[in-house]
């Protein structure tokens, strides 16, 4: 019995449990009255003018609107207890029944810490832990103060620095790298620029919301003020204008629209930062009026994928993400570059993976890849022309952006598959694809579940790999003989499963 009484307080399920900051029920209170006001106005002005058989309906539907709103309010302060140590995280749910989780720390792949433009005004956030499983799984513990996010934060990044073999794959900071507080952290993405943010909002498409969020906006203003006319011009209106002033009103829409875009873009990733912590972890922090702080584990990562987007071609401009297990990112949701350019994305690339750029630098350009691009384009312009002959312009046009999106699928497909090992030893799979979609691929050999090779004829197969991440992705690769499909399997190894099909064999 003395045994058991020294073993019993090391027990983590014998921590002190905790509610969630007060502080929830006022973020939870103004969430009701943004969502509720609306609903509740709608069914006022429904029993005002409702006849005298249809207002007790309209009121028990406006009373029980009220109740479920009191219940998102009160729940979680009521039912959710939460405790955090050097084990692990334990998280308790319910009321009448309940319903206990204990999180060990080697299972947690992320923690991330969010917070909204209330929650940053009440100094509150909500805390997401990201399990390490293919769906996603995890637990979210709403509106702590900020200290005690920032202690669970420091829990997990001890605890993934003490793990045995926490960082195979990636690099860890210098030395003489910057330091953040007591722990080392090597900033590896670049400040984003203003122009940064304008390509953002126009790669987005966050631009395309301002015409109709205004005209939402004006007669909302308008119905209020009581005006029966709205202010803004219709489209019959604007069809009467001709001349320079319609001219002005394109080009002054048009440049509201990309600065709407660009303020989007600018709240949502004002000082975005990637660091790389001192075991290899990787740290994002982004927002400005919803901030979010990651803490990410090693081993969680299982791909990364630098793509450029077809209208920015021409500026040299790509995305980098980053494939992650349990992925429960809101505002970054795996992104270590949001738009940069392409050297900057090769450069962070260098710095996550240890690769030599030289095997990834010439950014998906597969052999003969630009006879490819201009036999698709030729097709599509003859797709095009007898479909306009044929059926008119109109469903011509139809067709043409069907066809569009044929050839995107396979323009994103065609490219080439390599093993490019790091100074480490470390073998990743890099793949480079598309020609006018360009992406380039590297996987650690670790991620791979699965790999497949199936075609008709040995020269010309297509190449698939299972890589573990949130869910089931595949990356798939053509032309690959079968030859080149071999060599893969004999130098990766590390695939549970691999097949190879050939129709008739």
């Amino acid at each position: 019995m003395s045994s058991s009484q020294r073993v019993w307080p090391e027990v983590p399920d014998r921590q002190r449990l905790r509610r969630p900051h007060a502080r929830l029920l006022i973020v939870r209170g103004l969430a009701a009255i943004r969502s509720g006001w609306i609903v509740l106005g709608f069914l006022v002005t429904i029993f005002a003018l409702a006849p005298d058989g249809w207002r007790m309906p309209v009121l028990i539907l406006g009373a029980y609107y009220s109740y479920t709103r009191l219940v998102v309010v009160f729940h979680d302060w009521i039912s959710l207890r939460y405790a955090a140590d050097v084990s692990g995280v334990r998280i308790s749910e319910g009321v009448v029944g309940r319903q206990d989780k204990l999180l060990p720390w080697r299972s947690v792949s992320s923690v991330s810490q969010s917070q909204s433009l209330a929650q940053r005004l009440l100094r509150v956030s909500d805390v997401r832990i990201s399990v390490n499983a293919s769906d996603g799984a995890g637990e979210v513990i709403p509106s702590i103060s900020e200290r005690e996010a920032a202690r669970i934060q420091r829990l997990h990044h001890r605890a993934s620095r003490s793990a045995p073999g926490a960082s195979p794959v990636r690099r860890k900071p210098q030395p003489d790298q910057p330091h953040r507080g007591a722990e080392a952290q090597s900033v590896i993405s670049p400040v984003l620029r203003g122009w940064d943010f304008v390509l953002i909002g126009v790669a987005s498409g966050a631009f395309l919301w301002f015409i109709p969020s205004l005209y939402s906006l004006v007669a909302e203003l308008a119905s209020f003020l009581g005006s029966a006319r709205g202010i803004l011009p219709t489209f019959n209106d604007l069809r009467g204008i001709g001349g320079w002033w319609l001219a002005v009103i394109l080009t002054a829409s048009a440049v509201c629209s990309i600065a709407y875009g660009s303020l989007f873009a600018w709240l949502k990733y004002r000082r975005f930062v990637v660091a790389l912590g001192s075991s290899g972890e990787l740290v994002f922090q982004a927002g400005l009026a919803q901030r979010e702080h990651r803490v990410v584990a090693a081993s969680a990562v299982s791909a990364y994928a630098l793509r450029r987007p077809l209208l920015l071609i021409p500026l040299r401009r790509a995305s980098l993400r980053a494939m992650i297990r349990g992925d429960g990112g809101q505002i970054t949701e795996g992104r270590l570059l949001p738009l940069t350019s392409v050297s900057n994305g090769l450069h962070m690339l260098h710095a996550l993976t240890d690769v030599d750029p030289a095997g990834f630098s010439s950014l998906g350009r597969p052999q003969h890849g630009w006879l490819m691009a201009g036999g698709s384009a030729g097709v599509l312009a003859g797709l095009t022309v007898v479909s306009w002959v044929a059926v008119g312009l109109g469903p011509a046009l139809a067709l043409t952006a069907a066809y569009l999106l044929i050839w995107r699928y396979a323009d994103s497909r065609f490219g080439r598959i390599d093993v490019a090992t790091n100074q480490r030893g470390v073998r990743w799979l890099v793949a480079r694809r598309g020609v006018a979609f360009r992406s380039v691929w590297l996987i650690p050999e670790e991620a791979i579940d699965f790999s497949r090779w199936s075609g008709v004829f040995r020269h010309a197969g297509v190449q698939v790999f299972n890589v573990r991440g949130r869910h089931v992705a595949r990356l798939t690769v053509w032309p690959v003989d079968l030859r080149t499909s071999l060599r893969l399997r004999r130098t990766i190894g590390s695939p549970r499963s691999s097949t190879t099909e050939r129709p008739g064999t």
